[in-house]
């Protein structure tokens, strides 16, 4: 459109909103966000030429109908009034089509004038579409864009509109009544005035306050989606929710008591529901303002775009009460009015977050979007009635909200994006807001901490249907009894292979008796504890269920441990003898007298491999145990730089496997792979389940733990149809059996993964590898922690979730998601907390942490154990895992306290601070880094390694480290977790560079595996980032590559280098030389 100067009536800037809308719309030509559509349905006489005179009349009426924008080869961008044009009008006669054709035309017209979209320089920026429906009754299509009005201005251009129409059909002069508006428009004010205040304003005054209201905000306070829609063209749906008259006035009559308002009620409410899904007494997000408080007489009958986002912060410590929120967040609102003109971009600039501070939006309407829906009033519009067929809203957001009064009643509504939210969630969103506006209404003095935003009809669900798991099981048995029972309907059946190495259940039993009667001789009684330090072999197995049948409990030792881990192990749970079965040397051992020295005491030292240990008394011992004695003790990470045992007892353990049994039978013909570390409490069943059924264990070589292709020739060899992964060495296996022939894994029926997430993509992958060859092949997601008998939690893997669930609780076990001492409803994340049969009974010689974790269960018998652990329940009952509410994490499948990890560099000389966390690192594999202040800059990360190795177990020492100047602290002084630097992995060491074939060879494998450009042939491997799974890989390509076997225990045994790997292929590769060929090379 040409643009003359003696048609144009005014030029002007835009205003920061209006900017961003003309950015966007310029960014991405696609999009139809700011294209606004209404449908009205007119039933009556109609008349298209009254129509297009009430339009031109309108247009004359308002500027913003005449309004352009242009920007090219402009320093800034101006919209520019004419001082005429014609509103678009197009007319389509649909009376000779039937009901379901008409429809099926108007919604696809609809749909195509959306996206028509708008030329913001050339197209009239409002258009009308008339739809003939009957000789009587038409649909009406307006549509605009958001740049010029916003939803203040739809009800002010319908009443114009029609009251127009309506007198021109009544005969009034069109001359008449233009002349009569052009002297209406010159006595009133002009969005252009608007804009000459705006600019007018104190910036720096309105920035100000913005940054001292939000200066220290850092939270992510936005509600997230539970499980992935179908996608679907919709870009914005809305659910409506209702208060009763009741309930209304109770919050009106609140409100008028503290002087605020309902929308004061309303706003805190959503405050305290998004407090609720994000575990924060802080929050913020966006409130839409009319920006019509302006000091401009009659600014609220003029059309234009005035509406603002500004950050609303809801603030509640647990001590506060709704009423004193509620007062604090009127104060605060008239306060904001000030400064409600502020652009939300630049607002968003001056903060801590930027872009993704606001992440949902609330809005008190005053109006209703277009015509009032819930009237026809025949009489205001001539011989028609109006009603609202349709509008369509947009949202930027994956939630916004909206407050109305509505026929004395306060409405909800929620708009929502359906491809981020499915529609059952948003109803229980919209369940927990109504509930928490009754509660106010119903006592507003009460605590925000103390309010709960869950239904009766939600906690019936939560307590009694997704909990509904008691099952009978004998729980006056022990395991000893339920194994002899065994032992004696299948005496013959192999029980436990190893290698080539076989026994039955009938050796087992004898060979356990001999043990166990020496053990008696010991002193051992029930719940005292006998600590076995061994690999894994039959003799392993055979020393715990001696340690099992003779009364005791067994307390597993990993060999490799550092010695001051395995000496405070023994001293914490003084046992009564110690088993032994290791090439390892376990220095805290005596070799001469055979003992260890612990408290005073000298523990006698049974060494599993001499043969007289599994000889002399057969019979079973006299069973001397109950249900509720312990049976195992495994140490986990503590908080105080010290591991904790956690003693679980028999009822809970056989309860435990006797469900898997249930779920996932295992037969005389199956077999259970022993692949886990036995101080993992995954290892107690695949220890004890089989035993009490008559299956086998394969013990899987000690060291193939982490050979991917060792352990699939174990399940090809010995048809293993029970087996467990990390979910990162599940990974790893995967990886490992792509472009290989697995039709020799197809024994497997069911393989279990547990202790980290669980990802979407190792779901896939295992299916498309795995389950593709052989569709009996399940993949089992199981969760628990080892105070509550190994697994709490189990989820089939059959469906395709966003993020993969936990599941639902075992049989006999029951689940509870908490904030504080409030249960939460479904959808609200909170502590998981456990109940039931399966709980451990606290933590060995610390019964003030026990009191702490171990609680009287408030909905229900018994106690109630606090996990520590991050959740939410599913609609469908399942529970979806989301992290930890402290600093514990799962690494590789160990749970590591990093404050044990931190105290231990704290007490090394030269450290002054030190912090550490858990974050993804290059390959989005979690690890451990570790930041410290030293004294100066000797103390390097090769001493904090070396030192740490000494008290902590491989997988615990952090595999980045970094030395900085000082820890970053918020205002709130924790440690600012954002500021904390990427570390670059960088050698301490000087550079030599390869110098020969093998090691050039070994360098470029290094350099892919660690992530480096560059290394030097005496770089240790750990000080690179390297760590077990690493470890695998690099190993795994080494063997691939240049067709050797190199083993990776040894790889793992000392500070590797690159020098030193390559003398370990050099001698690989000799070793599988002929004899023929080593007699030429050596001559």
């Amino acid at each position: 459109m040409a643009i003359v100067n003696d048609k144009i009536q005014d030029v002007y800037g835009l205003t920061p909103l209006q900017e961003g809308m003309l950015f966007h719309d310029l960014s991405d030509k696609e999009s139809t966000a700011y294209v606004v559509q209404t449908v009205l349905k007119i039933e009556g006489s109609y008349d298209i030429k009254s129509f297009k005179d009430a339009l031109d009349l309108l247009s004359a009426r308002y500027d913003a109908l005449r309004t352009m924008f242009v920007y090219e080869k402009l320093k800034e961008p101006k919209q520019i009034v004419l001082k005429e044009r014609e509103v678009e009008l197009n007319s389509i006669d649909l009376s000779k089509e039937n009901s379901f054709e008409q429809k099926e035309k108007i919604d696809s017209i609809k749909v195509e004038d959306i996206n028509r979209k708008f030329d913001l320089k050339n197209d009239s920026l409002l258009r009308v579409t008339v739809i003939k429906i009957e000789e009587s009754k038409c649909v009406l299509i307006w549509t605009v864009h958001h740049i010029i009005m916003d939803g203040w201005c739809s009800n002010i251009l319908f009443e114009k509109f029609f009251d127009y129409y309506t007198r021109l059909n009544n005969g009034e002069s069109y001359d008449e009544m233009k002349k009569t508006i052009d002297e209406e428009t010159s006595r009133s004010p002009l969005y252009s005035d608007y804009i000459k205040w705006l600019n007018k304003q104190d910036k720096e005054k309105a920035s100000k306050y913005w940054k001292d209201e939000l200066d220290d905000y850092e939270n992510d306070a936005e509600i997230k989606p539970m499980k992935k829609p179908e996608p679907t063209e919709e870009q914005v749906r809305e659910l409506w929710g209702e208060l009763d008259v009741d309930i209304t006035n109770k919050i009106k009559d609140f409100a008028e008591s503290i002087e605020a308002t309902i929308n004061n009620v309303a706003e805190t409410a959503v405050g305290i529901l998004v407090q609720k899904y994000t575990r924060s007494e802080d929050v913020v997000f966006g409130k839409v303002v009319s920006g019509r408080n302006v000091p401009i007489d009659g600014i609220e009958e003029v059309v234009g775009m005035f509406i603002n986002t500004i950050p609303v912060r809801i603030t509640a410590n647990k001590d506060m009460t709704v009423s004193e929120l509620v007062k604090r967040q009127h104060i605060k609102g008239v306060e904001s009015t000030n400064y409600d003109y502020c652009s939300l971009a630049e607002i968003q600039d001056n903060t801590v977050l930027k872009s993704n501070l606001i992440k949902h939006t609330y809005v008190f309407e005053n109006y209703l979007s277009g015509v009032n829906t819930e009237q026809e009033d025949d009489k205001a519009a001539g011989n028609f009635s109006i009603t609202v067929e349709s509008s369509r809203e947009q949202t930027h957001y994956g939630i916004s909200f909206a407050a109305m009064e509505i026929d004395g009643k306060l409405n909800f509504k929620i708009l929502y994006n359906p491809n981020q939210f499915c529609d059952d969630e948003i109803k229980h969103i919209m369940d927990k807001l109504l509930v928490i506006c009754e509660k106010i209404a119903l006592n507003p003095e009460c605590k925000v901490s103390e309010l709960e935003a869950i239904s009766k009809e939600e906690k019936r669900l939560v307590l009694d249907e997704f909990n509904d798991t008691k099952y009978e099981y004998p729980i006056d048995k022990t395991v000893v009894e339920l194994f002899e029972e065994q032992v004696e309907r299948t005496p013959d059946n192999v029980a436990v292979v190893y290698e080539d190495s076989k026994i039955t259940y009938r050796e087992l039993n004898n060979r356990a008796n001999a043990l166990a009667h020496k053990l008696r001789e010991l002193g051992v009684k029930p719940d005292d504890y006998v600590a076995v330090i061994a690999v894994r072999s039959i003799e392993m197995i055979e020393g715990i269920y001696g340690i099992i049948k003779s009364g005791g409990a067994y307390v597993p030792v990993d060999p490799t441990y550092p010695e001051d881990r395995i000496r405070f192990m023994l001293e914490d749970s003084n046992p009564k003898a110690v088993l032994v079965y290791t090439d390892e040397e376990v220095s805290v051992i005596d070799k001469d007298e055979n003992v260890i020295r612990i408290n005073d005491r000298e523990i006698p030292v049974i060494n599993l491999a001499s043969s007289e240990v599994f000889v002399g008394v057969f019979e079973n011992p006299e069973r001397v145990n109950k249900p509720e004695d312990a049976v195992y003790c495994i140490y986990t990470s503590g908080t105080t730089g010290k591991p904790k045992g956690v003693p679980n007892i028999n009822k809970g353990l056989i309860n435990r496997v006797l469900w898997m049994h249930k779920k996932y039978h295992l037969s005389e013909e199956d077999a259970v792979l022993q692949k886990t570390t036995f101080t993992f409490d995954v290892s107690v069943w695949e220890i004890i389940w089989w035993s009490l059924v008559g299956a086998r264990v394969v013990m899987l070589k000690q060291g193939d733990e982490k050979v991917p292709d060792a352990i699939m020739k174990t399940i090809e060899k010995n048809k293993i149809t029970h087996m467990h992964f990390v979910p990162s060495m599940l990974n790893i296996f995967l990886l490992d059996a792509e472009g290989k022939d697995v039709r020799g894994l197809s024994s497997l029926k069911y393989v279990f993964s547990s202790g980290e997430a669980l990802s979407r993509d190792s779901l896939r992958t295992f299916n498309k590898l795995i389950r593709s060859k052989n569709e009996n092949t399940r993949l089992i997601n199981l969760y628990g922690p080892t105070e509550s008998s190994i697994d709490v939690t189990y989820f089939d893997c059959e469906y395709d979730y966003e993020c993969l669930p936990i599941g639902k609780p075992i049989d006999n076990v029951q689940i509870y998601i908490v904030q504080g001492d409030k249960l939460c409803g479904i959808g609200i994340p909170g502590e998981l907390c456990i109940g039931g049969v399966g709980l451990a009974r606290g933590y060995l010689n610390r019964p003030e942490l026990t009191t702490e974790k171990f609680v009287k269960n408030p909905f229900g018998e018994g106690r109630m154990y606090h996990t520590g652990d991050l959740a939410r329940w599913l609609p469908d009952g399942n529970i979806d895992y989301l992290g930890r509410i402290d600093e514990q994490v799962k690494i590789r499948g160990f749970r590591i306290e990093l404050g044990e990890i931190e105290s231990k560099i704290a007490e090394i000389d030269g450290v002054k601070e030190v912090t550490v966390v858990a974050k993804d690192d290059y390959e989005g594999e979690k690890n451990i880094y570790a930041y410290y202040v030293g004294e100066d800059s000797k103390v390097t990360a090769s001493i904090i390694r070396d030192s740490l190795r000494v008290s902590l177990p491989e997988y615990m020492i952090p595999a980045y480290m970094m030395q900085i100047d000082s820890i970053p602290v918020t205002k709130n002084g924790k440690v600012d977790k954002r500021a904390l630097p990427d570390i670059e992995v960088a050698s301490e060491r000087e550079y030599v560079a390869p110098r020969n074939e093998i090691e050039e060879m070994v360098s470029e494998i290094w350099c892919d595996v660690l992530n480096q450009d560059k290394l030097s042939v005496c770089d240790a491997f750990y000080e690179l980032g390297g760590n077990s799974i690493r470890a695998m890989k690099l190993i795994n390509r080494i063997n691939q590559e240049l067709s050797i076997s190199i083993k990776l225990s040894e790889f793992l045994k000392s500070k590797m280098t690159i020098e030193d790997m390559s003398i370990m292929v050099e001698e690989s590769l000799y070793n599988s030389l002929s004899d023929e060929e080593k007699e030429y090379l050596n001559e």
